[in-house]
């Protein structure tokens, strides 16, 4: 078994189910690697229903101890890859404190320091799904 891949998706419902796309890509280009997904309190029982993940961690936003105690659960893994579509300060400090070969998210100018890999969303047009970004 490969080493699991982490998508970290706190936003509302809506971005999770959007980024259903890429958390199928990685079951069928790495079959040998868990997904695990963080995401918001209540959501975990959709992706398990849907099968997009293996292991889901859920984080009861705005509360401090939540989040601590999945950053406590996260450090003690070790990721292939850490995917953060959603570019908040938040996720970026928790992906930041995280142990991966490799950490992805999106380019913003204050971000550096948080990934290292950031990708630029496809330039396909202004009216391309954020499915297909991601």
């Amino acid at each position: 078994m490969g080493k699991p891949r982490l998508l970290i998706q706190t936003a509302f419902l809506g971005d999770l189910l959007l980024s259903g796309p890429l958390l199928l890509h990685l079951k069928k280009f790495f079959p040998e690697s868990p997904r695990v997904v963080v995401c918001r309190k209540g959501f975990g029982v959709l992706l398990r229903q849907l099968g997009w993940a293996e292991e889901v961690l859920e984080v009861k936003k705005g509360d401090r101890v939540s989040y601590q105690q999945l950053l406590k659960t996260l450090r003690e893994r070790d990721f292939a890859e850490v995917y953060c579509p959603h570019p908040s300060l938040r996720s970026a400090l928790l992906v930041r404190r995280l142990r991966a070969d490799r950490k992805i998210g999106y380019r913003k100018w204050w971000n550096a320091w948080a990934f290292s890999k950031r990708v630029h969303p496809p330039d396909l047009g202004p009216n391309l799904p954020d499915a297909l970004r991601q």
